[in-house]
């Protein structure tokens, strides 16, 4: 780890992790102009996913050149966008303006929540405990981290950047290698949005013998909870100590005057609380503006499918290590050279043991399916119609990536096929 402490009073010292996301209503003060070297979320990983998370957020940074954001504009586009530089924080030089990330967040859990920055400083810095910042842009900070003005959605509306940031689990191997790096034991989780909450992969965390408990409040879910998880953090996990928080009962119930929390092991709501409305095909179908909200939502369906098809075939191929050399020499070539690629733009993850399947094209997941059939008859039913539904999604990918006209009726098909392949992956 790197050995640079912090002046700014946080210094956590001991073994508990908080996780918080961060908010959309910022602190328009573009702040100073100096960017303090040993602040940051980087100051507490390995060398080596330092630099791999600076190089990240700079990628995403200028991708946000080609990510939508409602009818016309690009993110990049959006106001609080014009002024973002590569500075520092983006593995750049160039001097832009910065404040603290718990001055910049004024959302409900920063604002409502945590009590305002100078209130927030105090809690956190004043627990010992870990806390740190999920960031569409930024991927992690801490809140002591100099961030410029900026907003970077995770919404359905730019899916994108979840993708990013989900896509051979970029996020999750940083937020393992901060856990193993400062010898982290227990983490909350208080992401609170089903949107957010899926940038991690929360087994995978668990799986490195971390203990991992989800904050569940029993009257909201989602963007309406943020400010009532702020304030559970404010009066309960930031006031606990570290010998109180490890000892924590999971599925107890905990109550306030204001209503009751539980810390579960599991992601999911007990069946009595309140539940996030889950995003489904958007009502609708006369208005050009329909159209768009529907294309956004099959799209966000398709990146998901995506994931979730490269995660199956991985652990297929675990259990049949000649699964790729179903696929023809050129395509076994190109996905070598497109990992070769990766890795010479991200020298750090050369100790990193990638799968090829990670860098096979869309063609290339039904090709290997279709000639090892025997092996996936079980899983996805009739060969020929488990052609045609993965055929037509490949379609309707190419023509909403491309932002090509797309009928409706088949975005409805769509999403009838991607239903289908969902109950497929959910099956036990």
């Amino acid at each position: 780890m790197n050995e640079t402490k912090s002046s700014t009073g946080y210094n956590p010292t001991n073994k508990i992790l908080i996780i918080g996301i961060c908010s959309r209503t910022k602190d328009t003060n573009p702040g100073e102009s100096s960017y303090p070297p040993d602040r940051g979320v980087v100051r507490f990983l390995s060398e080596g996913k330092s630099e791999f998370l600076l190089l990240k957020r700079n990628e995403l940074k200028h991708n946000l050149n080609d990510i939508l954001w409602g009818k016309t504009k690009f993110v990049s586009e959006l106001s609080m966008n014009k002024n973002l530089v590569d500075g520092p924080d983006f593995a750049g030089e160039e001097e832009g303006r910065y404040l603290p990330a718990l001055q910049r967040y004024q959302g409900k859990f920063f604002l409502q929540g945590l009590g305002g920055s100078a209130d927030a400083m105090r809690t956190v810095y004043g627990s010992g405990h870990h806390f740190l910042i999920l960031s569409g842009l930024y991927g992690l900070v801490s809140p002591d981290e100099p961030i410029q003005l900026y907003t970077c959605p995770v919404e359905i509306e730019s899916v994108e950047v979840q993708t990013f940031w989900r896509r051979i689990e970029s996020l999750t191997r940083i937020l393992l290698d901060y856990i193993q790096q400062n010898n982290i034991k227990q983490v909350f989780d208080l992401t609170g949005r089903q949107i957010y909450r899926d940038l991690i992969n929360w087994d995978n965390i668990r799986k490195k013998g971390v203990s991992v408990l989800h904050c569940h409040f029993e009257e909201a879910e989602g963007d309406p909870a943020l400010a009532d998880l702020g304030k559970i953090a404010r009066e309960f996990l930031f006031k606990q100590t570290e010998k109180q928080l490890l000892d924590l009962v999971p599925e107890k119930p905990i109550r306030f005057d204001w209503g009751e929390y539980i810390f579960s092991e599991k992601s999911e709501r007990p069946a009595h609380y309140t539940h996030e409305s889950p995003p489904g095909m958007p009502l609708g179908d006369n208005s050009e503006d329909d159209i768009r909200k529907i294309r956004e939502y099959v799209n966000s369906k398709l990146d998901d499918f995506e994931i979730r098809l490269i995660s199956y075939l991985k652990e297929k191929q675990v259990q049949h290590k000649d699964l790729i050399y179903a696929l023809d020499e050129k395509h076994r070539i190109d996905a070598e050279i497109r990992k070769r690629n990766y890795l010479k733009e991200f020298p750090m993850e050369n100790d990193r043991d990638l799968s090829v399947i990670d860098f096979l094209e869309y063609g290339d997941y039904r090709e290997i399916i279709d000639v090892r059939w025997p092996l996936f008859s079980n899983k996805f039913g009739k060969q020929g119609r488990f052609n045609e539904r993965f055929e037509q999604l490949r379609k309707l990918r190419n023509k909403i990536k491309h932002n090509n006209p797309t009928p409706l009726s088949d975005l409805k098909e769509g999403e009838a096929h991607l239903l289908f392949f969902e109950s497929v992956f959910n099956a036990k």
